[in-house]
């Protein structure tokens, strides 16, 4: 009688290789939904301009380093709108009134895109209805990524003097700080934020 053949058992190379595997596998599933669970703070070029929320610039290819994790994001959204309130009241909306509105085109030759950066619905709607009634020509409503701690106007280049010139006709915005990120194709970004009708 023979016995029965025994088929050898996997190696302890094609055993390790395996754990190896399928440790690497749920280590970078875990990984992989902790980092889409978290906001991310900064739009997503590709997704703007494919119809996103945000009207994004046209990516010019610069490698500039983006923030990693919200804390760093946060603290330079507090410089910035700290730099733009110091920038916004070094020239006292009162005393050169007239000389910034002469300086601006007039609002209905101003696109402006209206974003709700944390202000909420009624409140950007709000804004839309105030800026609208102003002249300006509101081209898109969106909500924004960004959540600066003031309503905050960004100017493209070249829009400088019609951003400064809102926030005087307008007083519920409160700084101006130049566009970085988003559409070059509109004039003015008004991001609308909690403090809008206080």
């Amino acid at each position: 009688m023979s016995s029965p053949s025994r088929r050898p058992g996997p190696s302890p190379l094609r055993v390790a290789w395996r754990a190896l595997f399928g440790g690497s596998l749920i280590a970078a599933l875990v990984v992989g939904l902790l980092l889409s669970l978290q906001p991310d703070r900064s739009p997503d070029p590709t997704d703007l301009a494919a119809g996103g929320s945000e009207t994004a610039a046209p990516d010019d290819g610069d490698a500039r380093e983006r923030p990693r994790g919200r804390d760093r994001g946060r603290r330079r959204q507090r410089q910035r709108a700290e730099e733009s309130t110091e920038e916004s009241t070094e020239e006292p909306v009162e005393r050169n009134t007239e000389a910034i509105l002469g300086a601006a085109r007039v609002p209905a030759t101003t696109t402006v895109q209206v974003l709700d950066a944390g202000g909420g619905p009624q409140r950007t709607q709000d804004a839309v209805a105030a800026l609208t009634e102003l002249g300006y020509d509101v081209v898109a409503t969106n909500p924004s990524q960004l959540d600066p701690f003031v309503t905050t106007v960004l100017a493209t280049p070249g829009n400088r003097p019609e951003a400064r010139a809102l926030r005087v006709r307008e007083p519920r915005v409160v700084a101006v700080d130049r566009n970085t990120t988003l559409s070059d194709s509109v004039d003015l970004h008004v991001l609308v934020a909690p403090d809008w009708d206080r």
